[in-house]
């Protein structure tokens, strides 16, 4: 046997140290996935909400200028006719 010779063995231990190194990190990689999925579905809630609140806004903006800029022309109207 030459020097750079591994038998079985050590082979079957160097496999079983790698293959337990591989499922840690896929144990701690799923892990991670889970943390940024729970914090993804917090954001994106905070996210829905402003969205909410954005729509809400525009809409009320939007009935406000349908019923205040007929009214402000009407007086505007009335006060030039007036003079």
């Amino acid at each position: 046997m030459s020097r750079n010779s591994v038998s079985n063995g050590e082979l079957s231990v160097m496999i079983e140290a790698l293959t337990t190194e591989l499922r840690a990190g896929h144990t701690e990689v799923i892990q991670q996935v889970a943390a940024a999925n729970t914090k993804l579905d917090h954001t994106n809630g905070r996210v829905r909400k402003l969205e909410q609140y954005k729509y809400v806004m525009i809409g009320a903006m939007t009935l406000g200028n349908l019923i205040a800029v007929p009214i402000i022309v009407q007086w505007l109207t009335s006060v030039i006719l007036k003079n």
